[in-house]
């Protein structure tokens, strides 16, 4: 018997005569990427690839100081060696002795041997009659999408007297509140001036943003004075978060994040239940600009046979400025092949971006894509949510985007992606 050891030292069985091929490898570390050999194994004394879900099995490496336990799905993330030379190396004509692959007897390298082998295991997974179909799924409907998260301020005094006018209630939801404020305060300015409008003194320059020193006087309790002081005395750098300790205040069960980025000071603010509501609503009472997370669209695909939704990449960026081998390098990360949480970065526009591309479902959180025939990219429905392809550009290098330009400017490289897929797929 063979065995691996944990980490604490007791041995674990493992299969070294059955190995599994990955075929996909998002979900683990660089051990496992498509087209890593892994085997079956088990805790001390339980057999090699047991696991408590039926159709699972737990694998390990041999490039691992100790055992690994990894979960696998027989068929999807991993396949069998043997059964991919039943299945494709009879097809290719490849064959395995237990030490080297060969092509129609001559020596090929493993990774070759089993990319290609894995390639046509995938297009014989799906039905004939979807791999096969003269034409792939079309785009009948397109929406544009917009992420974005944390207001922008030139200043922190200006961040921390957001903070009280957010805890006094000065949001959306409460412009009376809001608006008795302005007009007392113009009152106070102008005490002979018989004016009663609050826009008189909101839309002035003095008040864009009520200045921090009249603000502190309307300080009550210790929590938001301590926000105060601890965002004026951060630098830029600023993360708390509440629990019960801001009850009785607008902060509690609520984060509070303040961070600088291209000498801009962003103010982001998420509560228990509701996210970033009260942020997006405070933004909108102050009348500021928010950072932009990422930019996409959305686009309505045509279903194929039995319930099936194909896409070939290779055709939707027809004509555009991305090469063959990014173009392969986003249909492997869609199908989950290679592991990515960022997404893909290209240079577009001059522009370094985090690209995203897929395929999925609405309401079909499980959808499982598949990729064949090069980059199309093939998944099966389920119910009558609607099959979509979407993309998603993201700034490579930070968090987000606060510069007004720099915000133009991967607009604008979204428009033309939406706008290109779309004359390739209607």
């Amino acid at each position: 018997m063979n065995y691996i050891k944990k980490f604490d030292g007791s041995k674990c069985p493992i299969d070294l005569e059955n190995p599994l091929v990955m075929m996909k490898g998002r979900d683990f570390g660089r051990n496992y990427e498509r087209g890593s050999l892994v085997y079956p194994i088990g805790d001390s004394g339980e057999k090699p690839g047991r696991h408590s879900s039926k159709g699972w099995m737990t694998i390990s490496t041999l490039n691992t100081d100790t055992a690994n336990f990894c979960g696998v799905e027989v068929g999807k993330t991993a396949v069998p060696l043997r059964e991919l030379l039943e299945v494709s190396g009879k097809f290719l004509d490849i064959a395995y002795n237990g030490n080297k692959f060969t092509i129609g007897g001559k020596k090929i390298d493993q990774e070759t041997a089993i990319n290609e082998m894995l390639d046509y295991y995938a297009t014989m997974q799906i039905p004939e009659e979807v791999r096969n179909s003269s034409g792939l799924s079309r785009i009948i409907s397109s929406e544009k999408t917009q992420h974005e998260r944390g207001i922008i301020f030139e200043k922190l005094e200006n961040v921390a007297a957001a903070l009280i006018m957010y805890d006094m209630g000065f949001t959306s939801s409460s412009t009376a509140t809001r608006d008795r404020l302005y007009s007392d305060m113009w009152a106070s300015k102008h005490p002979n001036s018989g004016v009663d409008d609050p826009s008189v003194f909101r839309n002035s320059p003095e008040g864009q943003l009520i200045s921090l020193d009249e603000l502190m006087n309307c300080v009550k309790g210790e929590v938001v004075g301590g926000i105060v002081q601890g965002v004026l005395k951060s630098g830029g750098k600023y993360s708390k978060h509440f629990d019960y300790d801001g009850m009785g205040t607008a902060f509690f069960k609520t984060s509070v994040e303040v961070e600088k980025i291209d000498n801009k000071y962003i103010l982001d603010l998420s509560a228990a239940y509701v996210g970033d509501k009260p942020e997006e609503e405070l933004a909108k009472t102050l009348e500021r600009e928010r950072g932009l997370v990422n930019v996409g669209s959305s686009h309505e695909l045509t279903a194929l046979a039995q319930d099936w939704a194909g896409l070939d990449v290779n055709k939707s960026m027809k004509d555009g400025t991305l090469t063959l081998e990014q173009i392969s390098a986003l249909t492997r990360i869609s199908a989950g092949e290679l592991k990515s949480h960022d997404g893909f970065m290209v240079e577009m526009g001059g522009m370094p971006i985090n690209l995203s591309l897929g395929i999925g479902q609405d309401g079909n959180h499980r959808a499982e894509v598949s990729r064949a025939k090069g980059n199309q990219l093939f998944m099966k429905t389920e119910g009558t949510g609607k099959p979509y392809l979407s993309f998603s550009l993201r700034p490579a290098k930070k968090d987000r985007i606060v510069n007004p330009e720099e915000k133009e400017r991967i607009t604008k490289l979204r428009d033309g992606l939406s706008e290109l897929v779309q004359k390739n797929l209607s």
